[in-house]
C-alpha cells in the first residue's frame, strides 16, 4: 500500500472517530436544555437513557411540533414518531418505521410547526415535566 493511500485511510478514520465522539456526546450536551426552538428543523440530543418517544416529547406544547426522527444504523433507515394528535395511531407503528424507543444519547431531528420558547426534554424516564 502506498503512503498516499495510507494517509487517506488514516484521515478518513480520524474524521469518523471525531464524528463518533462528538455524536455520542451530543445527547449529554443538549438533552434537558431549554434553548428556544424556532420553526423548522431542529437537531437535538436524546435522553441519557432509552425512552419512549411519547415520554420524550410529552413536555412540549401539543400543537407546536410535528415529528421526531432518529437514524437506525442497524436497519439503515430513518425512524419516525409523528405527533399522535395529528395522525392515526398506525402511522407510528414499528411495522412502518415508527420509533419504539429513542436510544440513549441518540441524535434526533425534530420538526417544529410553531416556535417553542424554553422547551423541556426529559433526560431520564423518572424526570417529570416542569
Amino acid at each position: 500500500m502506498n503512503t498516499t493511500r495510507r494517509k487517506v485511510i488514516a484521515l478518513v478514520a480520524a474524521v469518523f472517530g471525531c464524528a463518533a465522539i462528538l455524536g455520542g456526546s451530543l445527547g449529554i450536551a443538549v438533552a434537558g436544555t431549554r434553548d428556544n426552538l424556532p420553526t423548522g428543523a431542529a437537531y437535538i440530543g436524546g435522553p441519557r437513557e432509552n425512552m419512549a418517544p411519547a415520554k420524550f416529547a410529552g413536555c412540549l406544547p401539543v400543537a407546536s411540533w410535528n415529528s421526531i426522527y432518529v437514524w437506525d444504523a442497524a436497519k439503515q433507515q430513518w425512524l419516525h414518531y409523528i405527533n399522535p394528535t395529528k395522525v392515526p395511531a398506525y402511522v407510528n407503528d414499528a411495522k412502518v418505521g415508527g420509533i419504539v424507543t429513542i436510544p440513549k444519547l441518540a441524535g434526533l431531528a425534530i420538526l417544529i410547526d410553531t416556535a417553542i420558547v424554553a422547551p423541556f426534554f426529559p433526560d431520564t424516564n423518572a424526570q417529570a415535566c416542569p
